[in-house]
């Protein structure tokens, strides 16, 4: 196992057996492509992260894995900030689960920092008590906001429901529109204004 930059394996956070930790079992065997971790809060500090996972192959022969590790709050809010204007539009990024991965709403984004920072991992999830229920996990926690909440409950019964890219749903007088990410299965929330009653 090579580290980069260097650092010494039994330095290493996560230091096991290599071929046993999620980032290598992440790989795409199967296809020989690259393979997502689950979203995760990173060790020291860096917030919510990814792995990306490449299997390399001379032939038929594995050689190993090689793999990345990637800070989603930068990657999130550089693609979400291109989706929402001064409209009022929000959006959010959350994985198949509705795991919160990032938001445009600073009072959502510290919301997910906070419960993440103080769990030690990767909790908080824009789902209802019944769909945190449903998760079948002790440590999924309910953001703050019952709308979103809500709103994305009803957003991945759909999304399960169908195969189409993207769902689209008016909830209480809002847009809600959702973009499925294919590599990853994550779902890009866009949340427009309420419209005014007519």
């Amino acid at each position: 196992m090579l580290i980069y930059p260097y650092m010494p394996l039994e330095q290493a956070i996560n230091n096991g057996i290599p071929t046993e930790n999620g980032y290598y079992k992440a790989a795409n065997f199967d296809a020989r492509r690259v393979g997502w971790t689950p979203p995760y809060l990173d060790l020291v500090g860096a917030g919510i992260m990814i792995t990306a996972s490449y299997p390399v192959y001379a032939g038929d022969s594995l050689l190993g894995v090689s793999s990345r590790d990637i800070t989603l709050g930068e990657l999130a809010r550089s693609l979400l900030s291109h989706l929402t204007d001064a409209t009022g539009s929000s959006a959010v990024l959350i994985d198949s689960k509705g795991l919160a991965i990032d938001a445009t709403d600073p009072v959502l984004a510290a919301e997910i920092d906070r419960v993440n920072t103080e769990a030690g991992a990767a909790v908080l999830y824009f789902r209802t008590a019944d769909g945190i229920k449903r998760l079948g996990t002790n440590d999924a926690v309910a953001s703050e906001s019952a709308e979103l909440n809500s709103a994305v409950e009803s957003l991945l019964r759909q999304a399960e429901s169908s195969s189409a890219p993207t769902v689209r749903l008016d909830i209480d007088g809002r847009r809600v529109l959702a973009a499925r990410i294919e590599r990853t299965g994550w779902l890009v929330v866009l949340m427009a204004p309420q419209t005014p009653s007519t």
